[in-house]
């Protein structure tokens, strides 16, 4: 049987970082690698990066040289309504202002912004290659509103009441307010 007997290939990459390839035991070098001389059949690599080791199988076919790209890392993007310092094991690894990379798997972070003494705690779990968004649970202040006379108070375009008010709850952040007194505008 003609082909019966051919080896195949892989022609493997990693993304974002470099990896050692080691096939079935056999420490091949870093990608990107061209490792032409494979049996057909199913074959265990394993990629060694900064973020530690991952297995993977792979199935080589008969004269055939196939791509493989392998993410080495994962990325977690926090979502919130205003800047937070975003720490694993008391360490900064980055903001909400952008996408963090991450070693896969689990993670306990902390979420921090001083200037409001906010300190949230959040696991998040992150899959292989992938960016996951946190949206944390970010608690509400309250607000004090007082005019020298009477005035609707508007809060980000939502009339929250007339003046005096007193506690009215409003997530962290900034806000557009707005005083509309009847006869001065």
């Amino acid at each position: 049987l003609r082909g019966a007997t051919a080896r195949g290939g892989l022609r493997i990459t990693t993304q974002p970082h470099k990896g050692r390839i080691t096939i079935d035991g056999k420490v091949r070098g870093d990608a990107p690698i061209r490792v032409m001389d494979l049996e057909p059949g199913s074959h265990t690599m394993f990629v060694e990066s900064p973020f530690g080791i991952q297995e993977h199988v792979v199935i080589v076919e008969a004269g055939k040289t196939l791509p493989v790209t392998v993410p080495t890392a994962s990325w977690i993007r926090v979502n919130a309504p205003f800047e937070l310092t975003v720490l694993e094991n008391g360490r900064a690894i980055g903001t909400s202002n952008a996408p963090m990379m991450v070693a896969p798997g689990g993670h306990r972070l902390e979420l921090e912004n001083r200037a409001f003494a906010l300190r949230l705690r959040q696991y998040v779990d992150a899959p292989l290659g992938q960016v996951v968004t946190v949206s944390p649970d970010v608690p509400l202040g309250v607000l004090n509103l007082f005019s020298d006379e009477k005035a609707e108070a508007w809060v980000d375009g939502k009339l929250v009441g007339e003046t005096p008010l007193s506690g009215v709850p409003t997530p962290l952040g900034s806000h557009d307010i707005v005083f509309r007194h009847a006869k001065y505008g």
